[in-house]
Order: structure tokens, then C-alpha cells, then sequence
């Protein structure tokens, strides 16, 4: 497994939920067209190729009809949704007069690409042409991006596969305080020389070791032969090591409270049960499970609280050598031997093809 993908993990979600991590950027509006999205926002500071994390933007996705069979509400929508029954619980509408109708209601039923189904026991509404369902789609803007500084006033990003519209809701966060590092001791190096504020998130990975096959009873990990499929477990993970500066608190106290409590939801939330690739031909069948949190570093000035995660992967036969020299077994040349020294040999080859 890559440590980048496990930073690329925690800078898209950890601003979802803590801002601890991050700085916001005001903004009035986020529009994207042709893969490329403005960020109107007046005296945002910052400068072409930072990073920034979209988060939390929605599309509204018009609705142009709806009808009502008891409590079962169905709504058309003029675009083709992303819905998928089963995977949203809740669905969230806004823009009727009706006020009762902008809220979150429970999804029933997905017919199609242009109709859903709510459950609610409001009136049915009479449509003014501003309705909407609010989508947090796959192909929305949420994301990690570098920057461009248009004017001082107007920030510029470029994806790909960017659904055309203006979005609502949602965060701009710039320098989200995530990396990756080669050791803790390198990463408290690096924080300590460029004198860093606020909460930063230093990803270390962990040794990887092979769990003993157990129906293998001598010391070694596994005796596989020749002719037997070969099946280990492999323990892998990372440490996600929180650095802050406590330089202005007697004991750390409020700090403490911070990195060990108020951080564990977001931390969780950000890479527990995550399936991280693993570069094996099984990829990641195991999720991420959290191991322990502790404290692992303090000297009046900063306090390190240590978050440590497991993720377990099989090496199976497709991981292993594959045979290079090979040969098709045309032909089988058998001999056979008379005990009497009278009788000559009987040597006969024999094709193995199905059909000669």
C-alpha cells in the first residue's frame, strides 16, 4: 500500500469533519463548465500551484414533476440523477414554496435515472419551476486540486469528468496540514524547523510482517511444497501521528483533550474501514482497523498523539514466481523391459495430441 493514498484519504475527508487541520476560504460561488471550476472569492491570499480541498459541495439537480399515491411521493427530475437505491437512506429536496418540503426525506425507491420515490406525510406540493434535489455526486467538484490565482479575487481548479453547473453548500479549505513521512523522527524534524502551527497530521507507515501459518508446526512462518497453492497473511499498516504546539499550556491539558478526544470521530471517520490499494493481485479485500491511540511525544513545546491503524492483505499464488521456461508436452517415449535377456525392449512414442 501507498503512503500517498493514505494522505490523499485524510486531506479529502479529515476537513469534513474538523477544520483543525485546515484553513477556510470565503467564497460567494462555485461554478464548474468544462472541467474547470471558478471560485469567486474576493481577497482569498493565496497563490498558483497551493493545494485545495473541496468538500461538501452539492448539485442541484432540477425536478419538474411530481405526483402523490398515498404517502408515496414520486418526483421526475429534467436531468438524470445519481441516485441508487440502497446506497442513499435519505434524499434532500429544496426550493418548493411549501416549506415542509425542504428538508431530507426517506427514500423509498429508485424507478429510474429520472425519477425517485420519498416516503412523507406532507400535501402534495405545487411546483414553482426551483425545485431541486441536492446530490453529492461522484462527478461533483469535492476533491483534492491545485490552484490557480486567477485575479485576487478569483481562484481556478481543472478535473476531469466534472458535472457543468454551480454548486452549493460546502468548504474550500487551502493548506490542509496533512504529509507524509519517512519516519517520526524526520517528521518531528520537520515540524520543529519550520516552526508549524495548529494541528498537523504526519503519516508514517508501519513494518509489514507475515502472520505464522498456523497448521505449520515447526518455527518456521509456512512450509508450502511443491504442488500446494501457497495462501499467507500479510500485516500491514501506518501510524498517523498528530503534532501540536503546547509551548503556551503548563500541563498540555487542553491539547490532550484535543488529539485524544476531539480528533478520534474525525480521525475514524477519515480512514477507518477504508480499503487502501495494496498492489497485490488481490487488492483490498481487508478494510482499515484502528490498533490503538496513544501519546508518544511531549517536551513542554509540542505534544505528539499517535493513532495507529492495521490493514491486513493476502500473498497468494498469483503473487508468487511464475514458471518462465516452459514447454507443451507433445510427446511421451516409453520403454518397456522384458526380464528375459533373450526379448528385445518394446520403445514406442506416443503423441499426447487429442487428435492427430
Amino acid at each position: 500500500m501507498k503512503l500517498s493514498d493514505v494522505t490523499d484519504q485524510l486531506k479529502i475527508l479529515l476537513p469534513k469533519y474538523t477544520n483543525l487541520f485546515s484553513s477556510q476560504v470565503s467564497f460567494s460561488s462555485v461554478v464548474a463548465s468544462s472541467n474547470v471550476v471558478t471560485i469567486d472569492a474576493v481577497g482569498h491570499g493565496l497563490s498558483s500551484g497551493e493545494a485545495a480541498t473541496l468538500q461538501g459541495f452539492k448539485y442541484p439537480t432540477p425536478i419538474d414533476s411530481v405526483s402523490q399515491d398515498g404517502l408515496i411521493f414520486t418526483f421526475t427530475t429534467s436531468e438524470e440523477h445519481d441516485l441508487t437505491y440502497g446506497w442513499q437512506d435519505e434524499v434532500e429536496l429544496a426550493g418548493f414554496t411549501d416549506a415542509a418540503w425542504n428538508d431530507s426525506f426517506a427514500l423509498i425507491d429508485v424507478t429510474n435515472r429520472n425519477t425517485f420515490k420519498v416516503q412523507s406525510t406532507n400535501t402534495l406540493p405545487i411546483l414553482n419551476g426551483s425545485e431541486v434535489l441536492y446530490e453529492d455526486r461522484v462527478d461533483g467538484v469535492n476533491g483534492i486540486y491545485t490552484l490557480t490565482a486567477v485575479t485576487p479575487d478569483q481562484l481556478s481548479v481543472t478535473g476531469s469528468g466534472i458535472k457543468d453547473g454551480t454548486y452549493i453548500g460546502g468548504q474550500v479549505h487551502s493548506r490542509v496540514q496533512v504529509a507524509g513521512s519517512v519516519s517520526f523522527e524526520r517528521a518531528l524534524e520537520q515540524y520543529t524547523e519550520q516552526s508549524l502551527t495548529g494541528v498537523w497530521a504526519f503519516v508514517v507507515m508501519d513494518n509489514a510482517e507475515t502472520s505464522k501459518d498456523r497448521n505449520t508446526i515447526s518455527d518456521a512462518v509456512a512450509t508450502p511444497v511443491t504442488g500446494s497453492d501457497i495462501r499467507l497473511r500479510l500485516v500491514d499498516g501506518f501510524v498517523i501521528h498528530l503534532f501540536k504546539n503546547v509551548s503556551a499550556e503548563i500541563a498540555a491539558e487542553a491539547s490532550v483533550d484535543i488529539l485524544r478526544h476531539d480528533l478520534l470521530f474525525p480521525i475514524l471517520r477519515s480512514v477507518f474501514g477504508a480499503r487502501f490499494d495494496t498492489g497485490l493481485s488481490g487488492g483490498g479485500d481487508f478494510r482499515t482497523i484502528l490498533k490503538g491511540h496513544n501519546m508518544v511525544y511531549y517536551n513542554r513545546a509540542t505534544l505528539v498523539y499517535s493513532y495507529a491503524f492495521e490493514v491486513s492483505m493476502d500473498l497468494i499464488e498469483d503473487d508468487a514466481v511464475q514458471p518462465q521456461d516452459t514447454r507443451a508436452y507433445r510427446d511421451t517415449n516409453y520403454t518397456h523391459t522384458f526380464e528375459d535377456s533373450d526379448t528385445v525392449d518394446m520403445t514406442v512414442t506416443i503423441k499426447n495430441d487429442e487428435e492427430t
